[in-house]
């Protein structure tokens, strides 16, 4: 599958939680883990706006105009409806408070001083509540184009050969 799509940004970002989960709920790993939840959760917004990518843009430098702005990418994925998905109530709040470190790469280049962001399960819970939601809302998009595709088809009026030939 390819990765430019909306569906293979969303497996991307199925893969990153995943990753992230393999070493449990322990407490051993939380910086990595809650690093590899924010790539999800930044890969799973840019996959619902990848599929709203306004028709004059280019894909890639679309993508890439948020760079890795959680907040820049909800706030653009909310003018596409993604607050109607069935969402914690808290979500907004924690992308928009974890942007603080992960938009800022602090989990990349640390300074001194004591990391702030949510509960890591908190963010583990939105990343894996996003996916889970995506998933649902593509899959419903996938069967009413394809319901639509074969009502088009059943109403096209009935060409035979005979019609072609003058």
């Amino acid at each position: 599958m390819s990765n430019t799509t909306h569906v293979g940004y969303l497996h991307l970002a199925l893969d990153f939680h995943n990753l992230s989960m393999l070493s449990g709920n322990t407490s051993q790993h939380i910086i990595p883990r809650t690093y590899l939840h924010l790539h999800a959760i930044e890969l799973a917004i840019k996959s619902y706006l990848l599929l709203h990518c306004p028709e004059n843009q280019v894909i890639e430098g679309y993508l890439k105009s948020f760079g890795h702005n959680l907040n820049k990418a909800w706030w653009t994925s909310k003018e596409y409806g993604i607050e109607d998905l069935p969402l914690a109530e808290d979500t907004e709040e924690i992308i928009l408070q974890s942007n603080k470190l992960y938009g800022n790469k602090r989990f990349e280049y640390f300074e001194k001083g004591i990391m702030q962001f949510p509960q890591p399960k908190l963010i583990a819970d939105v990343s894996s509540q996003l996916i889970n939601a995506l998933d649902i809302h593509y899959r419903q998009l996938h069967a009413k184009n394809r319901k639509e595709d074969v009502s088009h088809h059943m109403n096209a009026p009935s060409t035979s050969v005979n019609d072609l030939v003058e």
